[in-house]
């Protein structure tokens, strides 16, 4: 595994373009905030896709009676995303929870990979890290599309997966997965961050202010989670 404070062990220069395809509102910053400000500060062309809003999370901090999670955390996305210096995003209106047995998740990342054209594409890594069903189905949909063994003429591109330290250790959502061996892709890069990037990576977590509040119990559990996996300090990223 290569440790470095920089994005050239991707093979990202100049000339690259970027698309992160993420599952929901906040998996950008938990496992890629830190990579997304060195490609901004690189001035890289670069573009954050969400495939949901987020609406069935169980996490609902602050949410009004009258607002809808799923509006909150696109506008959540926006501001964390401009906080990160990142303008070109989208939210798809997919349903949170229900990629797995969608039959138009491929068709839309297709559309997206042909009209971006992109030099590299970013996903989670093959086990969705803890399980999540929408996480795998994803990674499932992105690799099919740009494995070599797809005829894709229209682009050439390397895929890269954000994933987890060797040693990770899983949160309780792991409950939710279906598979029950979970290995998670081992790194290639660790991708050090600077105590600059360590702060916003910060400030963009509590952005997504339904999901990471300022409230003390729930931020203990977060950050004891984030610190004893290295997550706030390193970003870990695999060859697709």
């Amino acid at each position: 595994m290569i440790i470095t404070h920089s994005i050239d062990s991707l093979k990202i220069s100049s000339a690259s373009r970027v698309l992160m395809i993420m599952p929901h509102p906040d998996d950008e910053t938990i496992l890629g905030a830190g990579l997304l400000q060195k490609l901004s500060k690189s001035n890289i062309t670069t573009r954050v896709v969400s495939m949901t809003r987020g609406e069935k999370s169980t996490l609902r901090f602050g949410l009004k009676e009258n607002e809808l999670l799923g509006n909150i955390r696109e506008v959540e996305l926006a501001n964390t995303l401009k906080l990160l210096s990142i303008n070109d995003f989208k939210a798809y209106p997919l349903p949170d929870g229900g990629l797995e047995s969608l039959k138009k998740l491929s068709p839309i990342i297709l559309k997206e990979i042909v009209s971006y054209k992109p030099t590299h594409v970013i996903t989670i890594e093959p086990d969705g890290v803890y399980g999540h069903p929408d996480h795998i189905a994803l990674t499932k949909a992105v690799t099919s599309i740009i494995k070599p063994s797809y005829k894709l003429s229209a682009v050439s591109c390397q895929l890269l997966y954000l994933t987890v330290t060797p040693n990770y250790i899983f949160p309780t959502s792991r409950s939710m997965a279906k598979k029950k061996n979970l290995q998670p892709i081992h790194p290639d890069i660790r991708l050090r961050l600077s105590l600059r990037e360590t702060i916003h990576k910060i400030r963009a977590l509590h952005t997504h202010k339904t999901q990471f509040p300022l409230y003390l119990p729930k931020l203990l559990h977060d950050y004891r989670q984030l610190l004893r996996n290295g997550m706030l300090t390193n970003e870990y990223i695999s060859f697709g």
